[in-house]
């Protein structure tokens, strides 16, 4: 489930393709479950360039994701081959603790409409569970750059990030653990009373 941006305003967008419920928008997971997402660009509106209203065709530009690493851990980034992006605008984020950074996308012909641009999948962490956001935002290591029009090359385009909400169950501690826990408090209490 995606946060889609207005119609009038490019926007980068997780859109989840998995098979876990989502209620209430949010993305319901347990220890090792694959949840994928698709990211989306959409550059079909338009924007203030120069003294008018036009097409907000993108040059390109980078991104980041960030996502809480102690409930998800990052899997693979298959990045859309049959986008139109060109090679020496296109670039895989690096991997870091909690983010995925500097992933670029673009053409020297300019891109606009909506389309896919990666498919990006984690693993729901094993522990004690929890609620976190996966949240996309403008490239903070330089490296690619904000997304700039394709019609003068030096407008910066005003993009919205959206982000997707995942719960990840806690995991049960086994019956065994407790039937064991409460053998070991009666073993306590009958040796007290021996005592």
């Amino acid at each position: 489930m995606g946060v889609m941006a207005s119609a009038n305003a490019a926007s980068l967008s997780l859109v989840y393709t998995g098979e876990n419920a989502v209620v209430d928008g949010v993305v319901q997971a347990e220890a090792g479950d694959a949840l994928t997402f698709d990211l989306i660009m959409d550059f079909s509106g338009m924007q203030m360039i120069g003294d008018s209203m036009q097409s907000e065709i993108t040059l390109g530009g980078g991104f980041d994701i960030a996502f809480d690493s102690s409930l998800l851990a990052f899997d693979s980034y298959v990045g859309n081959e049959n986008a139109g992006f060109e090679s020496s605008f296109t670039r895989d984020p690096e991997v870091e603790d909690g983010l995925l950074t500097g992933g670029a996308f673009g053409a020297f012909g300019g891109l606009t409409g909506p389309d896919l641009v990666a498919t990006i999948t984690f693993i729901a962490a094993e522990g004690p569970g929890g609620a976190t956001t996966i949240a996309l935002g403008a490239d903070t290591s330089g490296t690619a750059g904000p997304f700039v029009s394709a019609i003068d090359f030096a407008t910066l385009l005003n993009v919205e990030f959206g982000s997707v909400d995942v719960e990840v169950a806690p995991i049960p501690v086994p019956a065994a653990v407790w039937f064991m826990l409460s053998g070991l408090g009666a073993l306590v209490g009958f040796g007290r009373k021996s005592a």
